[in-house]
Protein backbone atom coordinates (compact mmCIF):
# COMPACT_ATOMS: atom_id res chain seq x y z
CA UNK A 1 0.00 0.00 0.00
CA UNK A 2 2.42 2.40 0.81
CA UNK A 3 4.62 1.35 -2.54
CA UNK A 4 1.57 2.31 -4.41
CA UNK A 5 1.41 5.96 -2.73
CA UNK A 6 5.16 6.60 -3.01
CA UNK A 7 4.47 5.68 -6.96
CA UNK A 8 2.04 7.94 -7.74
CA UNK A 9 3.53 10.62 -5.65
CA UNK A 10 6.58 10.02 -8.25
CA UNK A 11 4.50 9.83 -11.44
CA UNK A 12 2.58 13.01 -9.76
CA UNK A 13 6.16 15.28 -9.81
CA UNK A 14 7.31 13.80 -12.86
CA UNK A 15 3.87 15.44 -14.60
CA UNK A 16 4.75 18.94 -12.85
CA UNK A 17 8.46 18.79 -14.26
CA UNK A 18 7.09 17.87 -17.77
CA UNK A 19 4.54 20.83 -18.10
CA UNK A 20 7.50 23.04 -16.30
CA UNK A 21 10.02 22.37 -19.21
CA UNK A 22 6.99 22.83 -21.86
CA UNK A 23 6.37 26.06 -20.40
CA UNK A 24 10.21 27.03 -20.38
CA UNK A 25 10.41 26.10 -24.24
CA UNK A 26 7.13 28.12 -24.48
CA UNK A 27 8.60 31.32 -23.23
CA UNK A 28 12.21 30.87 -25.06
CA UNK A 29 10.12 30.48 -28.35
CA UNK A 30 7.80 33.34 -27.39
CA UNK A 31 11.27 35.48 -27.13
CA UNK A 32 12.75 34.78 -30.16
CA UNK A 33 9.40 35.18 -32.32
CA UNK A 34 9.33 38.77 -30.36
CA UNK A 35 12.79 39.53 -31.13
CA UNK A 36 12.36 38.84 -34.95
CA UNK A 37 9.39 41.26 -34.85
CA UNK A 38 11.02 44.13 -32.70
CA UNK A 39 13.86 46.54 -33.55
CA UNK A 40 16.21 47.15 -30.50
CA UNK A 41 15.99 50.30 -29.63
CA UNK A 42 19.65 51.99 -30.61
CA UNK A 43 20.42 53.46 -26.89
CA UNK A 44 19.28 49.54 -25.40
CA UNK A 45 22.42 46.73 -25.19
CA UNK A 46 20.23 43.12 -24.80
CA UNK A 47 22.99 40.42 -23.34
CA UNK A 48 20.47 37.80 -24.01
CA UNK A 49 21.38 34.39 -21.74
CA UNK A 50 19.91 30.85 -21.93
CA UNK A 51 23.24 30.11 -24.39
CA UNK A 52 22.22 32.32 -27.00
CA UNK A 53 24.82 34.78 -28.59
CA UNK A 54 25.02 38.70 -27.16
CA UNK A 55 23.95 41.50 -29.37
CA UNK A 56 25.13 45.19 -29.07
CA UNK A 57 22.38 47.67 -31.00
CA UNK A 58 20.71 44.73 -32.75
CA UNK A 59 24.21 43.44 -33.90
CA UNK A 60 24.72 39.96 -32.93
CA UNK A 61 28.39 38.66 -31.70
CA UNK A 62 28.65 34.94 -33.60
CA UNK A 63 31.17 31.94 -32.49
CA UNK A 64 33.27 31.16 -35.18
CA UNK A 65 32.52 27.31 -36.53
CA UNK A 66 36.49 26.62 -37.12
CA UNK A 67 37.83 28.57 -34.23
CA UNK A 68 37.34 29.89 -30.82
CA UNK A 69 36.73 33.22 -31.39
CA UNK A 70 33.57 35.27 -31.54
CA UNK A 71 33.07 38.07 -34.19
CA UNK A 72 30.61 40.24 -35.63
CA UNK A 73 29.60 42.65 -38.55
CA UNK A 74 28.37 46.18 -38.72
CA UNK A 75 27.77 48.84 -41.80
CA UNK A 76 28.82 52.01 -41.99
CA UNK A 77 28.75 54.22 -45.00
CA UNK A 78 27.82 51.68 -47.45
CA UNK A 79 30.80 49.50 -46.60
CA UNK A 80 31.33 46.06 -44.32
CA UNK A 81 33.29 46.34 -41.37
CA UNK A 82 34.61 43.08 -39.24
CA UNK A 83 35.30 43.04 -35.31
CA UNK A 84 36.53 39.97 -33.65
CA UNK A 85 38.27 38.39 -29.69
CA UNK A 86 38.90 35.48 -28.31
CA UNK A 87 35.53 35.42 -25.96
CA UNK A 88 31.99 36.71 -26.37
CA UNK A 89 32.45 39.31 -23.92
CA UNK A 90 35.64 40.88 -25.53
CA UNK A 91 33.99 41.08 -29.08
CA UNK A 92 30.95 42.72 -27.32
CA UNK A 93 33.22 45.32 -26.12
CA UNK A 94 35.10 46.37 -29.19
CA UNK A 95 32.30 46.30 -31.37
CA UNK A 96 30.66 49.24 -28.40
CA UNK A 97 34.24 50.82 -28.92
CA UNK A 98 34.28 50.67 -32.79
CA UNK A 99 30.55 51.80 -33.10
CA UNK A 100 30.75 54.71 -30.27
CA UNK A 101 34.25 55.66 -32.49
CA UNK A 102 32.46 55.70 -35.33
CA UNK A 103 29.25 58.05 -33.89
CA UNK A 104 31.87 60.78 -32.82
CA UNK A 105 33.38 60.51 -36.28
CA UNK A 106 29.84 61.36 -37.32
CA UNK A 107 29.05 63.72 -35.19
CA UNK A 108 32.05 65.70 -35.94
CA UNK A 109 31.81 65.95 -39.43
CA UNK A 110 28.43 67.23 -38.80
CA UNK A 111 29.88 69.95 -36.50
CA UNK A 112 32.21 70.77 -39.16
CA UNK A 113 29.89 70.90 -41.94
CA UNK A 114 27.48 73.39 -39.54
CA UNK A 115 30.63 75.31 -39.36
CA UNK A 116 31.35 75.77 -42.55
CA UNK A 117 27.49 76.91 -43.57
CA UNK A 118 27.86 80.28 -41.32
CA UNK A 119 31.36 81.03 -43.51
CA UNK A 120 28.61 80.63 -47.07
CA UNK A 121 26.75 82.70 -45.72
CA UNK A 122 29.85 85.07 -44.76
CA UNK A 123 30.91 85.46 -48.07
CA UNK A 124 28.47 88.08 -48.25
CA UNK A 125 30.01 90.02 -45.88
CA UNK A 126 34.02 89.14 -46.01
CA UNK A 127 36.25 92.32 -45.96
CA UNK A 128 38.37 92.90 -48.51
CA UNK A 129 41.22 92.59 -45.99
CA UNK A 130 40.08 89.18 -44.94
CA UNK A 131 39.94 87.64 -47.88
CA UNK A 132 43.47 89.22 -49.02
CA UNK A 133 44.95 87.41 -46.09
CA UNK A 134 43.14 84.07 -47.00
CA UNK A 135 44.31 84.61 -50.67
CA UNK A 136 47.91 84.80 -49.70
CA UNK A 137 47.78 81.50 -47.21
CA UNK A 138 45.90 79.68 -50.06
CA UNK A 139 47.78 80.63 -53.14
CA UNK A 140 51.18 82.47 -52.55
CA UNK A 141 52.23 80.22 -49.64
CA UNK A 142 55.17 79.29 -51.41
CA UNK A 143 56.35 82.79 -53.07
CA UNK A 144 59.77 84.20 -52.69
CA UNK A 145 60.19 87.19 -49.73
CA UNK A 146 60.79 89.75 -52.03
CA UNK A 147 57.55 89.03 -53.58
CA UNK A 148 55.54 88.95 -50.50
CA UNK A 149 57.28 92.49 -50.07
CA UNK A 150 56.02 93.50 -53.32
CA UNK A 151 52.66 92.46 -52.49
CA UNK A 152 52.87 94.56 -49.01
CA UNK A 153 53.81 97.82 -50.98
CA UNK A 154 50.99 97.45 -52.83
CA UNK A 155 48.62 96.62 -50.31
CA UNK A 156 49.73 99.97 -48.39
CA UNK A 157 47.54 101.84 -51.50
CA UNK A 158 44.61 100.26 -50.85
CA UNK A 159 43.80 101.05 -47.30
CA UNK A 160 40.64 102.38 -48.08
CA UNK A 161 39.40 98.59 -49.37
CA UNK A 162 39.98 97.15 -46.37
CA UNK A 163 37.34 96.54 -44.20
CA UNK A 164 34.69 96.93 -46.90
CA UNK A 165 32.75 93.92 -48.02
CA UNK A 166 34.17 92.36 -50.88
CA UNK A 167 30.74 92.40 -52.82
CA UNK A 168 30.74 96.22 -52.21
CA UNK A 169 33.43 97.07 -53.74
CA UNK A 170 32.64 98.66 -57.34
CA UNK A 171 34.98 99.82 -60.43
CA UNK A 172 34.40 103.66 -59.20
CA UNK A 173 36.34 102.67 -55.40
CA UNK A 174 38.73 101.19 -57.43
CA UNK A 175 39.45 103.89 -60.24
CA UNK A 176 39.63 106.20 -57.99
CA UNK A 177 42.67 104.06 -55.58
CA UNK A 178 44.64 103.60 -58.62
CA UNK A 179 44.45 107.29 -60.18
CA UNK A 180 45.97 108.28 -56.55
CA UNK A 181 48.86 106.21 -56.94
CA UNK A 182 51.93 108.70 -58.52
CA UNK A 183 54.20 106.33 -60.37
CA UNK A 184 52.61 104.22 -62.91
CA UNK A 185 54.81 100.98 -62.28
CA UNK A 186 53.33 100.51 -58.65
CA UNK A 187 49.49 101.44 -60.35
CA UNK A 188 49.97 98.51 -62.38
CA UNK A 189 51.41 96.12 -59.84
CA UNK A 190 48.36 97.22 -57.21
CA UNK A 191 46.11 96.43 -60.97
CA UNK A 192 47.59 93.10 -61.11
CA UNK A 193 47.22 92.38 -57.24
CA UNK A 194 43.31 93.51 -57.44
CA UNK A 195 42.86 91.45 -60.68
CA UNK A 196 44.46 88.51 -58.85
CA UNK A 197 42.75 88.85 -55.75
CA UNK A 198 39.25 89.13 -57.43
CA UNK A 199 39.67 86.51 -59.72
CA UNK A 200 40.19 83.95 -56.86
CA UNK A 201 37.34 85.62 -54.94
CA UNK A 202 35.10 84.62 -57.90
CA UNK A 203 36.30 80.84 -58.31
CA UNK A 204 35.82 80.23 -54.29
CA UNK A 205 32.39 82.14 -55.19
CA UNK A 206 32.77 85.11 -52.30
CA UNK A 207 31.38 87.51 -55.14
CA UNK A 208 30.35 87.01 -58.45
CA UNK A 209 32.35 88.98 -60.85
CA UNK A 210 35.77 90.88 -61.02
CA UNK A 211 35.25 93.90 -61.14
CA UNK A 212 39.06 94.86 -62.49
CA UNK A 213 38.02 93.12 -65.87
CA UNK A 214 36.04 96.29 -66.42
CA UNK A 215 39.11 98.27 -65.89
CA UNK A 216 42.05 98.78 -68.60
CA UNK A 217 45.59 97.72 -67.47
CA UNK A 218 47.39 100.60 -66.36
CA UNK A 219 50.54 101.41 -68.66
CA UNK A 220 54.07 102.31 -67.66
CA UNK A 221 57.19 103.34 -69.56
CA UNK A 222 59.07 100.39 -68.84
CA UNK A 223 62.84 101.75 -67.33
CA UNK A 224 65.83 101.52 -70.16
CA UNK A 225 68.94 101.06 -68.53
CA UNK A 226 71.55 102.93 -70.28
CA UNK A 227 74.61 101.04 -71.66
CA UNK A 228 77.40 102.67 -71.12
CA UNK A 229 79.45 104.13 -74.22
CA UNK A 230 82.56 103.18 -75.38
CA UNK A 231 84.23 105.77 -73.59
CA UNK A 232 82.33 106.07 -70.75
CA UNK A 233 83.26 102.10 -70.08
CA UNK A 234 87.04 103.12 -70.66
CA UNK A 235 86.52 105.81 -68.20
CA UNK A 236 84.97 103.51 -65.64
CA UNK A 237 87.11 100.18 -65.95
CA UNK A 238 90.31 102.59 -65.17
CA UNK A 239 87.91 104.16 -62.03
CA UNK A 240 87.56 100.50 -60.75
CA UNK A 241 90.52 99.46 -60.67
CA UNK A 242 92.02 101.92 -58.88
CA UNK A 243 89.57 101.73 -56.03
CA UNK A 244 89.36 98.00 -55.94
CA UNK A 245 86.05 97.93 -56.80
CA UNK A 246 86.11 94.30 -58.15
CA UNK A 247 82.22 93.72 -57.73
CA UNK A 248 81.69 96.01 -60.01
CA UNK A 249 83.99 94.59 -62.63
CA UNK A 250 82.90 91.25 -62.47
CA UNK A 251 79.46 92.50 -63.32
CA UNK A 252 80.80 94.34 -66.10
CA UNK A 253 83.34 91.54 -67.68
CA UNK A 254 80.45 89.02 -67.04
CA UNK A 255 77.02 90.26 -67.01
CA UNK A 256 75.76 89.10 -63.92
CA UNK A 257 72.73 90.52 -62.44
CA UNK A 258 73.79 92.22 -58.76
CA UNK A 259 71.94 89.13 -56.40
CA UNK A 260 74.16 86.77 -58.56
CA UNK A 261 77.88 88.55 -58.02
CA UNK A 262 76.62 89.03 -54.53
CA UNK A 263 76.02 85.33 -53.88
CA UNK A 264 78.77 84.24 -55.99
CA UNK A 265 81.40 81.69 -53.66
CA UNK A 266 84.92 80.55 -54.81
CA UNK A 267 83.69 76.98 -55.27
CA UNK A 268 81.48 78.18 -58.00
CA UNK A 269 83.90 78.97 -60.07
CA UNK A 270 86.38 76.26 -61.86
CA UNK A 271 89.44 77.80 -63.03
CA UNK A 272 90.71 74.79 -64.35
CA UNK A 273 87.91 74.30 -67.30
CA UNK A 274 87.46 78.96 -67.19
CA UNK A 275 83.46 78.12 -65.99
CA UNK A 276 81.21 79.91 -63.78
CA UNK A 277 78.04 78.51 -62.31
CA UNK A 278 75.18 80.32 -61.38
CA UNK A 279 72.88 78.53 -59.54
CA UNK A 280 71.71 80.99 -56.71
CA UNK A 281 71.30 84.93 -55.59
CA UNK A 282 71.72 87.10 -52.86
CA UNK A 283 67.97 88.89 -51.68
CA UNK A 284 67.28 92.43 -50.46
CA UNK A 285 68.11 90.41 -46.38
CA UNK A 286 71.08 89.18 -47.00
CA UNK A 287 69.77 85.83 -47.25
CA UNK A 288 70.96 83.15 -50.29
CA UNK A 289 67.94 82.40 -52.52
CA UNK A 290 67.32 81.41 -55.67
CA UNK A 291 67.80 82.85 -59.18
CA UNK A 292 64.91 85.11 -60.72
CA UNK A 293 63.82 82.20 -63.04
CA UNK A 294 65.38 78.95 -64.18
CA UNK A 295 67.11 80.17 -67.29
CA UNK A 296 68.87 81.91 -64.57
CA UNK A 297 70.70 78.93 -63.89
CA UNK A 298 73.66 77.93 -66.33
CA UNK A 299 77.78 77.83 -66.79
CA UNK A 300 79.12 80.18 -67.79
CA UNK A 301 82.22 80.99 -69.63
CA UNK A 302 84.96 82.61 -67.30
CA UNK A 303 86.57 85.23 -69.82
CA UNK A 304 90.29 86.05 -69.28
CA UNK A 305 89.92 89.50 -67.90
CA UNK A 306 87.40 88.21 -65.29
CA UNK A 307 89.91 85.05 -65.05
CA UNK A 308 92.76 87.67 -63.84
CA UNK A 309 90.17 89.35 -61.84
CA UNK A 310 89.48 87.05 -59.71
CA UNK A 311 92.56 84.77 -59.48
CA UNK A 312 93.09 86.56 -56.01
CA UNK A 313 90.23 85.05 -54.42
CA UNK A 314 91.12 81.74 -55.37
CA UNK A 315 92.06 80.26 -51.90
CA UNK A 316 89.20 81.75 -50.06
CA UNK A 317 86.13 80.03 -48.57
CA UNK A 318 82.46 81.33 -49.12
CA UNK A 319 81.32 84.27 -50.48
CA UNK A 320 83.85 86.03 -52.99
CA UNK A 321 82.06 89.63 -51.68
CA UNK A 322 81.30 88.81 -48.12
CA UNK A 323 80.94 92.47 -47.32
CA UNK A 324 79.01 93.66 -49.74
CA UNK A 325 75.14 93.59 -50.05
CA UNK A 326 72.33 95.35 -51.95
CA UNK A 327 72.51 98.47 -49.65
CA UNK A 328 76.14 99.00 -49.62
CA UNK A 329 76.83 98.61 -53.60
CA UNK A 330 74.12 100.69 -54.44
CA UNK A 331 75.66 103.61 -52.10
CA UNK A 332 79.12 102.81 -53.59
CA UNK A 333 77.75 103.11 -57.35
CA UNK A 334 75.72 105.91 -56.70
CA UNK A 335 78.64 107.53 -55.38
CA UNK A 336 81.01 106.79 -58.49
CA UNK A 337 78.27 108.15 -60.65
CA UNK A 338 77.76 111.26 -59.25
CA UNK A 339 81.09 112.03 -58.99
CA UNK A 340 82.45 110.94 -62.23
CA UNK A 341 79.40 110.54 -64.46
CA UNK A 342 77.03 113.27 -63.28
CA UNK A 343 74.58 113.73 -66.21
CA UNK A 344 74.41 110.04 -67.12
CA UNK A 345 71.75 107.81 -66.27
CA UNK A 346 73.81 104.71 -65.29
CA UNK A 347 73.09 102.38 -63.22
CA UNK A 348 74.14 98.89 -61.59
CA UNK A 349 71.81 96.83 -64.22
CA UNK A 350 73.74 99.31 -66.68
CA UNK A 351 76.90 97.11 -66.59
CA UNK A 352 74.77 94.37 -67.04
CA UNK A 353 72.84 96.05 -70.35
CA UNK A 354 76.99 96.93 -71.42
CA UNK A 355 78.13 93.72 -71.05
CA UNK A 356 75.34 92.53 -74.03
CA UNK A 357 75.83 95.31 -75.72
CA UNK A 358 79.72 94.45 -76.36
CA UNK A 359 78.71 90.78 -77.06
CA UNK A 360 76.28 92.12 -79.71
CA UNK A 361 79.08 94.59 -81.17
CA UNK A 362 80.93 91.52 -81.48
CA UNK A 363 78.65 89.93 -83.11
CA UNK A 364 78.01 86.84 -80.34
CA UNK A 365 75.01 84.88 -81.68
CA UNK A 366 71.75 86.35 -80.06
CA UNK A 367 71.29 83.13 -79.03
CA UNK A 368 74.48 82.38 -77.01
CA UNK A 369 74.39 85.81 -75.51
CA UNK A 370 70.92 84.79 -73.58
CA UNK A 371 72.25 82.03 -72.66
CA UNK A 372 75.49 83.67 -71.23
CA UNK A 373 72.92 86.13 -69.32
CA UNK A 374 70.32 84.00 -68.25
CA UNK A 375 67.65 84.77 -70.73
CA UNK A 376 65.01 82.76 -72.27
CA UNK A 377 65.64 81.85 -76.23
CA UNK A 378 63.68 85.14 -78.18
CA UNK A 379 64.06 87.59 -74.88
CA UNK A 380 62.20 90.39 -75.36
CA UNK A 381 64.81 92.67 -73.19
CA UNK A 382 67.93 90.82 -75.21
CA UNK A 383 66.01 91.67 -78.25
CA UNK A 384 65.87 95.20 -77.38
CA UNK A 385 69.37 95.85 -76.80
CA UNK A 386 70.07 94.24 -79.72
CA UNK A 387 67.98 96.64 -81.70
CA UNK A 388 69.22 99.24 -79.65
CA UNK A 389 72.75 98.07 -80.55
CA UNK A 390 71.70 98.30 -84.38
CA UNK A 391 70.10 101.49 -84.13
CA UNK A 392 73.64 103.23 -82.95
CA UNK A 393 75.63 100.93 -85.12
CA UNK A 394 73.50 102.44 -88.07
CA UNK A 395 73.95 106.36 -86.66
CA UNK A 396 77.89 105.83 -86.89
CA UNK A 397 77.53 104.23 -90.18
CA UNK A 398 75.56 106.91 -91.75
CA UNK A 399 78.55 109.81 -89.83
CA UNK A 400 81.09 107.71 -91.89
CA UNK A 401 79.55 107.85 -95.07
CA UNK A 402 78.78 111.68 -94.74
CA UNK A 403 82.12 112.29 -93.76
CA UNK A 404 82.79 110.43 -97.11
CA UNK A 405 80.54 112.54 -99.20
CA UNK A 406 81.87 115.77 -97.77
CA UNK A 407 85.49 114.69 -98.67
CA UNK A 408 84.88 114.26 -102.13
Amino acid sequence: MQEKILNEKINYLEDIVSQLKLTRNFIIMLQGFFRKEEKTPESEILEITGGEPMRFRGITIHKHKTCKTWYARYRANGKQYYVSAKTQQGCYNKLKLELKNLEQKKLKQLKESKLKEPTKNKSNSITFIEWYEKWKELYKSKVQRTTLKDYSNSLSHLDKLKQVPMKNINVIMILEILNEIKFDRRKQKVYELLNDVFNKAVINEIIDYNPIEKIDKPKHKKISWESFSNEDEIKLEKLLKEKNEDFFLLCLYQGLRKGEALALEVSDIDFKRKTISITKSLNEWGEIDKTKNTYSIRTIPLFDNTFTLLEKYKNETGRIFKNHNHTTTQKIFKELMNDNFPNKKYAIHSLRHTFITRCQEARIPLHIIQKWVGHNIGSKVTNEIYTHTREVAELENIEIYNKKLNSN
